[in-house]
């Protein structure tokens, strides 16, 4: 994912929102949260438990060739790929 800027990330959010399936995500139900796209927003502060990780069958994750899991508990693509560097 080659880095864009604050505009243009937003605009990307827009676009891959409707597709996104973070809300149907054993981590993800039941609790408070109401943020979707972690891999490029952050991780959340609100899911704090491993229950199940759907982002490998997510179609944002297929259409933008992201490489990690767990976004909302690791991180946004970006930040998952630097800790891998260090």
């Amino acid at each position: 994912m080659k880095p864009m800027s604050e505009q243009e990330t937003k605009k990307q959010i827009d676009k891959l929102r409707p597709i996104c399936t973070c809300a149907a995500c054993p981590s993800y139900k039941g609790t408070s949260e109401t943020t979707l796209l972690f891999c490029y927003t952050a991780k959340s502060s609100k899911i704090k438990n491993q229950k199940g990780c759907i982002c490998g069958g997510c179609p944002v994750k297929k259409q933008q060739e992201l490489k990690h899991i767990y976004y909302c508990l690791w991180g946004t693509e970006s930040e998952q790929t630097d800790k891998k560097k260090s």
